[in-house]
């Protein structure tokens, strides 16, 4: 059997008159499973490059079709992780032009999408709506190997619920409780973070200023925001959250952090683990599993779950990598099947390298286009010489096979460095990924090592995903000083042979040159883009950030001069993400102000000069900039344009062939 599973929203493109909402339909996906096993699986966002992206998935199926060598027309089934916030949306449209066809059922209207962007004809018969939270669970304990365990899944909500707790014996479902808005944990988080400065996708930078804060500050005031009451159940009082106004100055973004805010930090993240552990000891006790499933946005808070894992409360515990609403794409996929077709327990999930391989035919043609800035050249010994590099103290981005699935790079798509000098976490931070100075590294440690430098528990396959936050062993803290958080914890990845061979030869060639198995691993990107995808994304990453190399496949790239700024022979563009306008007449009345923005819900515009506005308005990508400005290009905008290329507002290319 054949499902495609999906989430995210319905337009494709800015004009469509589907309403735009980043509260629902956000981290868009597609997956496509044959016959239990996932065969292919790429976020949205890795191809549209908009961040948590809430189109339809589109470029996404493509992927999905095409490494499964098929076309729509073989699909059994399409499965969807949301059902009647999509009539909603409809019935918006509707409301809004009296002219269009009306749709009212979500089967009809994901069949119209997926027929007008495929270019062939889907039936709403094959279509199944999936419940979120039904899909969350799914996606939770289909592939975590067990015969029976309790499963958990939380978020900010869904169409079902904002939560629920179900038990799994022998592959039989139950459904304990559904969480509902009073017991949103995800909402929870998000409300009380608000004066911190940060906002929505923003928890897990929350979750990392927790450790430098003091939770017992603001203590007593939270614990006022909810009750606990017996066999596990909670509620939360978001009635009295204007309470916490006043508490203490209200950040702006890019204004520092005051101890209050890491206070208020340290606050949120106990008063989120006081209710989590009450939610999860109560269920366990009256279900008696000693498996337990996680799943939904709030699995990702790492710090709560390497907490759980130290309670010995379950011989093991599986979080689903890809906890956010991507996954909820496989999990109405796996749900759709397992009704359909029930068969016996699934292999544990082992890697998430579902995405896309870089097409290397097109490598050498793209670095070419760049020579006046890089060179390249192809080695015998990648690892090794990559190896040598971090041990000289390099930054490097690593772009191999398979891009991961989900909000973690494994080893596919990763900025790597060296973990020991704490230098490097400033550098990475404030150089690479242009972010906030406290936020920690995770580090990557091969597994036959892993024991020696992380407290785990027995079952290490379940950390192949940094989906926990455990304690550095004391004696390897000030070794590992830039992957080590304040708080004496790491997120770790435990690497094995059998799973990812290149990515533990790169460690293994660096604790041969350093005695130390662990290298500091991020994500390849800025702060601006989602992380890297293809072999483009990697090379404009590599360009516009501090890192040294580039590492693709077995091409090892390196710039000529590090301080790259735009020159004249390069070749201007926007984005299908971007869009000029000029807005706010100002006092004189005689001229707008310029400005760029994402085609995006809630996205702000970035004001440019007229003359920015000028060249992107005359360039196509078809010419150099001498070419279209016709005079050279003066330093200002030359810094300007560079600017508005690292935030990914512009696209840059190299001379043209």
């Amino acid at each position: 059997m054949l499902v495609v599973g999906l989430s995210g929203g319905l337009n494709w493109a800015a004009s469509e008159r589907f309403q735009e909402t980043s509260n629902f339909l956000h981290d868009a996906a597609a997956v496509i499973v044959r016959d239990g096993r996932i065969v292919a699986a790429l976020e949205e966002e890795r191809d549209n490059r908009l961040k948590h992206s809430n189109k339809f998935p589109l470029g996404a199926i493509r992927h999905c079709l095409d490494e499964a060598g098929v076309s729509a027309r073989d699909v059994d089934r399409w499965a969807y992780c949301f059902g009647n916030v999509l009539e909603i949306l409809a019935t918006n449209a509707f409301m809004a032009d009296m002219a269009a066809a009306p749709l009212v059922f979500s089967e009809a209207i994901l069949a119209d999408r997926l027929s007008a962007g495929l270019g062939v004809h889907v039936s709403p018969s094959a279509i199944t709506t999936v419940g979120h939270h039904a899909a969350h669970v799914a996606s939770a304990f289909e592939p975590s190997g067990f015969e029976s365990a309790l499963v958990v899944s939380y978020d900010g909500g869904g169409d079902d619920s904002h939560g629920r707790i179900a038990s799994v014996v022998n592959g039989t479902y139950e459904t304990l409780s559904d969480l509902g808005p009073s017991q949103s944990l995800g909402l929870f988080y998000n409300c009380a973070m608000r004066p911190i400065g940060y906002g929505r996708f923003d928890e897990y930078k929350v979750m990392g200023l927790a450790p430098y804060g003091d939770p017992s500050r603001f203590r007593e005031p939270f614990r006022t925001l909810y009750t606990l009451h017996e066999g596990g159940k909670y509620e939360i009082h978001f009635d009295r959250f204007k309470s916490l106004m006043g508490l203490v100055p209200v950040r702006r973004p890019g204004e520092p952090f005051a101890q209050e805010h890491m206070d208020l930090a340290a606050t949120i993240q106990e008063a989120l683990e006081i209710m989590a552990f009450h939610l999860i000891d109560g269920t366990r006790r009256s279900t008696g599993h000693r498996h337990l499933c996680l799943a939904g946005g709030v699995a990702l808070n790492c710090t709560f779950n390497g907490r759980l894992a130290k309670t010995n409360w379950f011989d093991e515990i599986f979080v689903q990598p890809a906890s956010t609403d991507a996954g909820a794409a496989l999990g109405a996929a796996l749900y759709v099947e397992r009704t359909a077709a029930p068969r016996p327990g699934r292999a544990p999930l082992t890697h998430v390298y579902f995405g896309r391989a870089p097409v290397l035919d097109t490598l050498e043609p793209s670095l070419r286009a760049w020579s006046d800035l890089v060179t390249f050249e192809r080695s015998a010994n990648i690892c090794s010489d990559a190896a040598e590099k971090l041990r000289d103290g390099a930054v490097i981005g690593w772009v191999q096979g398979k891009s991961e699935f989900g909000p973690r790079a494994l080893g596919n798509r990763s900025i790597v460095a060296d973990p020991r000098p704490a230098g490097n976490k400033d550098r990475v931070n404030l150089m690479v990924k242009k972010r906030e100075a406290y936020r920690p590294f995770a580090p990557s440690v091969l597994a036959e090592h892993a024991g020696e430098y992380f407290e785990l528990p027995g079952y290490t396959r379940r950390f192949a995903f940094m989906s926990f936050a455990v304690p550095v062993q004391p004696d390897k803290r000030a070794l590992l000083q830039a992957t080590t958080h304040v708080d004496g914890t790491a997120r770790v990845q435990v690497v094995f042979e059998d799973v990812n061979p290149r990515y533990w030869k790169l460690i293994s060639e660096f604790h041969r040159l350093t005695g130390v198995p662990v290298v500091l691993n991020t994500s390849f990107n800025n702060n601006a883009e989602p992380i890297v995808d293809s072999v483009d994304d990697a090379i404009q990453c590599y360009l516009t950030t501090g890192l040294d190399y580039l590492v693709i496949d077995d091409y090892l790239i390196a710039k000529k001069d590090p301080a790259i700024r735009v020159r004249d022979w390069m070749v201007l563009s926007q984005p299908a993400t971007t869009h000029l306008l000029r807005r706010g007449a100002p006092a004189d009345g005689n001229s707008r102000v310029h400005a760029l923005r994402r085609t995006v819900a809630d996205s702000r515009a970035v004001d440019i000069s007229p003359a920015a506005f000028a060249l992107l308005s005359a360039s196509d990508g078809s010419a150099a900039i001498a070419d279209v400005l016709g005079t050279p290009l003066d330093a200002a905008l030359s810094d300007e344009l560079f600017e508005l290329w690292q935030k990914r507002l512009i696209r840059v290319d190299g001379r043209r062939g």
